[in-house]
């Protein structure tokens, strides 16, 4: 994905994660860069600001964000509107009738007290424990897998989360996870070959 920059011109903008401004080169990007959690827009106290020609702009408190999706998705929708001249006020005012698209915390089903929610676009170990964190007031059988992207589980499994009840792994990622899981004697899982097993 960071190969998209490559096209950008200086007049554009780049809005990207902290985990970008952390740890990847960013130097040859030609667009200006803002960094969701430092010098673009970032949480304080839980007040949200953008941060722009060394001005610091409050936008609303965390608690107006009604919309289930990942944080850094809604701040970089915040900082991109901002930046293109869209009034903060008028972002607010349409930020929570965002539609989200399929398979982003979307409940498929309820049956016998279960409830089933299809949170397969969260690809990234961000994206899966603010997921987790959404659901913080329910219990979770969490399914974890597929294409193994080599994401680092090492710190999710050490500090699992108290409302994750049994991991469902599965495919190639999902053996590599219990691998994990069987080092740090987490126990409450089952590893498939297959989605379709799992």
């Amino acid at each position: 994905k960071f190969e998209i920059f490559k096209n950008q011109q200086c007049y554009d903008k780049c809005i990207v994660t902290r985990d970008v401004c952390k740890y990847k080169n960013i130097d040859d990007v030609n667009a200006e860069i803002y960094c969701i959690g430092a010098n673009g827009i970032n949480i304080e106290n839980n007040v949200v600001y953008i941060y722009y020609n060394q001005e610091k702009y409050e936008v609303c408190n965390v608690n107006d964000i009604k919309i289930n999706t990942c944080i850094d998705n809604v701040l970089a929708r915040i900082l991109a509107c901002f930046l293109y001249g869209i009034a903060i006020r008028d972002i607010m005012q349409n930020l929570n009738t965002f539609v989200e698209p399929e398979h982003r915390l979307q409940v498929v089903k309820s049956n016998n007290g279960v409830t089933y929610i299809n949170d397969s676009k969260a690809t990234n170990i961000h994206a899966m424990e603010y997921a987790v964190n959404k659901l913080s007031n329910n219990k979770v059988c969490l399914m974890l897998g597929g294409y193994d992207k080599k994401l680092d589980f090492n710190k999710f499994i050490l500090n699992m989360p108290s409302n994750i009840t049994e991991l469902v792994l599965f495919s190639e990622a999902g053996g590599r996870i219990s691998k994990v899981c069987k080092r740090y004697g987490y126990k409450n899982f089952v590893y498939f070959k297959t989605l379709a097993e799992a």
